[in-house]
């Protein structure tokens, strides 16, 4: 009887995909709205899972926080939720996710009776298992910063980089739309606006204080809309 063996290339690429599905952690949206509007009470999810088919090691950090601290809050990891209740809310944590993990990271918001400022609470988590890292925004503000159609005709793919950024920030535009961009505050305000068409086109940015940016862009034949996001040092 003779013995088949399957092909090295095969044998590798399995032995490839196998290592990336372990690398796996998805965030399912990097930034979650809380809009005050008449409303004491507010709050937001953003869902996490791990999808690698293995336990994770992760780590959590608050990179930025604008809350206002005479706010009652509650904020939600994978394990448990801390309230500011005569003390800081917490900033940090570590443990194992475990497989499977599919469930909501949540931030609470109980105005009573203090102005509904714009506020961010921005999370950096960071997968311990092979060193990736993403962050989770959510932001306190009564303006939409930009209105999104789900329903789009044409998927724009564009991307950001660096990010974070000092000077200037590349757009990757590699089916080169002709997209109009405006660069926003974290509470909707526009700060520059322009155009871009090419494959790769620097944004300046050098005169932006340092902290968090919203970059909206529209497509221009489809009208189609796309919400990125990026850090100024």
């Amino acid at each position: 009887m003779i013995k088949k063996t399957l092909p090295l290339i095969f044998v590798f690429v399995l032995f490839l995909a196998s290592n990336l599905k372990a690398q796996s952690l998805f965030v399912g949206s990097d930034t979650a709205f809380l809009d005050p509007g008449n409303n004491d009470y507010i709050n937001a999810y953003i869902p996490i899972q791990n999808q690698s088919g293995n336990p994770l090691d992760i780590e959590w950090n608050v990179i930025e926080n604008t809350l206002n601290p005479d706010w009652m809050l509650q904020f939600c990891d994978f394990e448990f939720c801390y309230t500011n209740d005569f003390e800081p809310l917490k900033t940090n944590s570590s443990g194992t996710l475990v497989d499977d993990y599919d469930d909501d990271w949540y931030l609470g918001v109980a105005l009573a009776g203090n102005p509904a400022d714009s506020a961010m609470w921005v999370v950096e988590i960071t997968n311990l298992t092979d060193g990736v890292k993403d962050t989770m925004v959510w932001v306190v503000t009564d303006r939409d910063p930009v209105s999104v159609n789900q329903k789009t005709k044409h998927s724009i793919n564009i991307s950001l980089y660096p990010n974070p950024a000092s000077n200037l920030i590349q757009v990757s535009n590699p089916e080169n739309r002709s997209l109009q961009y405006r660069v926003l505050d974290v509470s909707g305000k526009e700060l520059t606006s322009g155009r871009v068409s090419r494959d790769q086109e620097p944004v300046n940015v050098e005169a932006l204080s340092s902290g968090l940016y919203f970059f909206s862009v529209t497509d221009e034949q489809t009208g189609s809309q796309q919400l990125l996001k990026f850090i100024k040092r």
